[in-house]
């Protein structure tokens, strides 16, 4: 009589210590990405002064993120080196710019954003970035490359096409912007995806474009 019951006895402890096995083993990083962004302005002051506009990426910004997958959910950092067209207003109605086009490539900006993200369906994540604009900021990409460069047709030599002259230039510069992107893994091989993103950010309207390589950490789920 106390047979059957000492084997389905056993028989419940062994699923039961299967089932905690599954549920306190599952790894809840997926994955770490990394990679490149760059974004083209497509949004420029009312009244604008600067270099003739000749395409997308005339003006725009490039960077490098790092993204952590937890489940269905991102976090990650990202640090770009910007070379936007720039217009401010102080207080005092005066207008000016931080890229200053003086005989150096640079918009004298940089800004590190922080990202999260869900997976709204498979694996395409849709994610919401925040951004802390600063500079002035030396730049880390393209440090040898002139203003004549970026800004063909740019008279230097007026006066005129300068914002920030002396009477109204600022010494620093800093905003909040906010970019909304998308990006879906393809598994290429092994434990390695590559991400493609596109997205989009507020203040100075510019597409961004990216691309990662993602590493899949092994799951314990069976």
């Amino acid at each position: 009589m106390l047979f059957p019951l000492l084997c389905y006895s056993q028989d419940w402890k062994y699923q039961q210590n299967q089932w905690n096995k599954r549920t306190n083993n599952i790894n809840i990083f997926k994955g770490v990405a990394g990679g490149f962004v760059f974004y083209g302005q497509t949004a420029y002051p009312e009244e604008y002064y600067g270099p003739e506009i000749s395409g997308l990426f005339n003006d725009g910004a490039y960077g490098l993120f790092i993204d952590v997958y937890l489940k269905k959910f991102i976090v990650g950092i990202q640090i770009s080196d910007e070379y936007y067209f720039i217009a401010y207003e102080d207080d005092n109605g005066q207008i000016w710019k931080p890229r200053g086009f003086n005989d150096s490539f640079s918009s004298r900006t940089r800004s590190i954003w922080l990202s999260t993200g869900y997976a709204i369906w498979d694996q395409l994540y849709i994610k919401i970035n925040a951004g802390i604009r600063n500079g002035p900021a030396e730049s880390i990409f393209f440090k040898n490359a002139t203003s004549d460069m970026v800004a063909s047709g740019f008279d230097f030599t007026d006066p005129f096409n300068y914002y920030n002259l002396n009477n109204n230039e600022l010494p620093n510069f800093s905003e909040l912007d906010f970019s909304f992107s998308i990006n879906y893994p393809f598994d290429i091989f092994s434990q390695f995806s590559v991400v493609p993103e596109i997205g989009y950010t507020v203040n100075y309207s510019a597409l961004m474009l990216g691309l990662g390589i993602k590493y899949n950490f092994e799951s314990d789920e069976n």
